[in-house]
């Protein structure tokens, strides 16, 4: 970890009252998200490679017949049409046509005029009367970036950079921040080829040159590729992506898209280059509601086996003690057969995963559905967020029974160890119009009837292995194209239908993470490393560190032990699920009855803590240390609002480390003004010059391990 080791005299005001941000009522505003961050060099850079890109080089490629596109579309017909223009983006389709065989390629692509980014997606129609020939190796981007500070000049040798994160896989280093080094006539290449999209890696892709770069970012929720290779002694890396294999015909009629990718171009360091992405994702890639980005909840989280009563209870003793929850969740578990179940199941071991595909209430648990918990939670102030997982059906439920056209199945779908052993999974197919239409109107009509407000849908199989399965040699990428596309629809539809409602996008936990799900959905809980209470409180910190470079609303699942505030501040993020249980640091006491004697205000102080930190979360991000697995470092980050004119620091002292300060420098200030901070463990505040605070730094004192400081802060008049 970097250390600052600098020590600042600071003017410190004691028992003085801090005065509540006015972010607590105002998650982001307008000004905030129509700040222009782009510079006139950056807004150069992207025009430059605009006409570049879309006049002399089309910047993707596939191959056709057997001749590469580079050579084809030259020679077919171009259509250029502006489809729509506005005064944050224009929207054109740029397309070709081959006479000959009837194939149409079009891309429609939209030019930001308030960001320095570029996004498209390419489509290909089949306009004949006979199947096309061979359309192959398609390649959503193909383009050259200029490198020009590493062009063998001896002041400039160095390597290019690209900075990205894990994808998660339920560990602690999940969307870990990572830099590899990209040296001359190198390639490095990332997939995703499960299935899922962030199950590997994040598709984010920050490619950094000197004091420049260009971040790519790819919109295909299920297998992806993407390359970098330095050429021409580094003043030039060609970057490809696209699906992990195309190698197909298009039958008379027929039409398929391929990723939205996206080219987002910075000038300046990787703070301005990460903070002006994030706005732009929480305007152009985000669930909105009345026209803003949806405003994340503190949720209380239960098992789905938990009898209608102990539901009632629940939510009674959160509107009795007056916690200010906005969401009651309930998790899987809920359905099936008539059948006994534990009520605080442990969701390794139990039977939530043997029962998937039957939607029915479970009538020992459920006899009345959830209308009457729905009306609870509403009256207390809470939505209700109910969870599924449409995709996954094992066999013989009685929808697989019933339609089992409405399924892919492959040989390895059988359950091969554990106590699931020789269950069989089987695939309901959304690239079938039926099946999509069976299922969005089951659950949409399932949400209306029984009041819920988020739908939790999850994923917990691997999907590529059905696909490839059922793909023909001549269509292969066909059965997952039209699945991902038929996934899109059928999210599509539910929002259509329940315009207040929003998606949380579980998948095993942050596992299907991409530019075309966070359109739709937003990762309530970004890793199952945090499904039981026996975790590292490291993992949250890691995990917030590495995804709010991208994806500024994420949320997790919270199991910390009562009393336990560095495990609550560990996993803080824009959302959290924040759990009433008697959760003791072991497994068993995952989901349990709310013991006698709960520290009900600690709770409290905790969910009062949140929601007054909520707003930052969705302003400017900084990290002020490296992250690190190591449990000797510490840990560090702030987050801004500059049109509040307030924020909050965030430091962990992690268990084996032995310094007692350390020295942070503040970003993002006004070095003329001067700053008021509150500690949110005590009364006592500071007030202190803004270009102290950036110039020498803020100095944080732990004596003990592990333990944490949280500091908010507001600029003085």
């Amino acid at each position: 970890m970097k250390k600052l080791i600098i020590v600042l005299t600071v003017c410190m005001i004691f028992g003085k009252s801090f005065s509540q941000p006015t972010g607590k009522t105002c998650v982001v505003t307008d000004d905030f998200l129509s700040a222009v961050l782009m510079t006139p060099d950056e807004k150069i850079e992207k025009a430059e490679w605009m006409k570049k890109s879309f006049n002399d080089e089309i910047p993707f490629s596939f191959i056709y017949n057997g001749r590469n596109s580079s050579e084809l579309l030259k020679k077919w017909q171009r259509n250029d049409e502006i489809i729509e223009t506005n005064p944050k983006y224009s929207l054109k389709r740029i397309q070709f046509s081959d006479k000959e065989t009837g194939l149409i390629c079009y891309a429609d692509v939209k030019e930001f005029n308030d960001y320095p980014a570029v996004e498209w997606t390419v489509y290909f129609k089949n306009t004949s009367k006979t199947t096309t020939p061979i359309i192959e190796n398609i390649e959503a981007v193909s383009t050259d970036i200029a490198c020009p500070y590493f062009c063998g000049k001896p002041e400039n040798r160095g390597q290019n950079e690209i900075h990205y994160s894990n994808g998660s896989q339920a560990r602690m280093d999940d969307f870990i921040s990572i830099t590899d080094t990209l040296n001359y006539n190198a390639t490095k290449t990332y997939t995703s080829i499960t299935g899922r999209s962030s199950n590997d890696y994040l598709p984010f892709f920050n490619l950094k040159n000197g004091p420049e770069g260009v971040i790519t970012a790819i919109g295909w929720t299920g297998t992806w590729k993407c390359s970098f290779t330095s050429r021409h002694w580094r003043d030039t890396v060609t970057i490809k992506a696209g699906m992990e294999k195309t190698h197909l015909k298009l039958q008379p009629g027929e039409d398929i898209r391929t990723p939205k990718i996206l080219l987002f171009f910075w000038k300046g360091d990787m703070d301005h280059a990460h903070n002006m992405f994030r706005r732009f994702m929480l305007n152009y890639h985000t669930p909105k509601q009345n026209g803003k980005p949806i405003t994340m909840p503190i949720s209380c989280c239960t098992w789905g086996g938990m009898k209608e009563k102990s539901h009632l209870d629940l939510i009674k003793v959160i509107k009795n003690q007056k916690l200010d929850y906005d969401c009651y969740w309930i998790d899987a578990g809920w359905y099936g057969p008539k059948h006994e179940t534990e009520e605080y199941q442990h969701m390794i071991t139990n039977d939530w995963f043997r029962h998937a595909g039957n939607w029915n209430f479970n009538p020992t648990v459920v006899p009345n559905g959830f209308k009457q918990i729905s009306d609870a939670a509403h009256d207390a102030g809470m939505k209700l967020l109910l969870w599924f997982e449409p995709e996954r059906a094992v066999k013989g439920t009685p929808i697989t029974l019933e339609h089992p056209e409405y399924f892919l199945q492959h040989p390895g779908d059988t359950v091969k160890k554990g106590i699931f052993k020789g269950l069989v999974n089987w695939q309901l197919n959304f690239g079938n119009p039926d099946a999509q239409k069976y299922i969005t109107d089951f659950i949409s009509e399932f949400m209306t009837k029984n009041g819920i407000d988020i739908y939790r849908e999850d994923c917990n199989f691997y999907l590529a292995a059905y696909w490839s399965y059922n793909d023909k040699p001549d269509r292969i990428g066909m059965t997952e194209i039209k699945y991902i596309t038929g996934l899109y629809k059928f999210w599509d539809e539910l929002r259509s239908r329940h315009p207040g409602m929003y998606i949380d996008n579980c998948a095993s936990g942050g596992r299907r993470i991409d530019l075309e799900s966070l359109d739709r959905s937003v990762p309530m809980s970004r890793s199952d490393y945090c499904c039981v209470p026996t975790i590292d409180p490291m993992g949250g910190q890691i995990h917030n560190y590495g995804l709010m470079h991208w994806v500024p609303l994420n949320a997790t699942i919270n199991y910390t032990k009562p009393g336990y505030t560095y495990g609550f501040r560990s996993d803080m993020s824009a959302g959290v699920q924040f759990s009433l249980f008697d959760s003791h640091g072991t497994e068993k006491d995952g989901m349990s009855h709310v013991p006698e004697g709960y520290p009900y205000d600690w709770h409290k102080k905790m969910m009062s803590e949140y929601k007054k930190a909520r707003p930052y979360f969705y302003g400017d991000y900084y990290p002020l240390t490296d992250i690190t697995t190591s449990d000797k470092d510490w840990t560090a980050y702030q987050l801004n609002r500059p049109d509040l004119k307030e924020g909050m620091v965030m430091v962990f002292k992690r268990i084996k480390s032995k310094d007692i300060q350390e020295q942070f420098k503040l970003k993002g200030l006004d070095e003329k003004a001067a700053y008021q901070f509150e500690n949110a463990d005590s009364d006592k505040t500071l007030t202190i010059d803004g270009k102290k605070l950036m110039s020498k730094g803020f100095t944080i004192n732990i004596e003990n391990a592990p333990e944490c400081r949280l500091w908010f802060y507001k600029k003085l008049n």
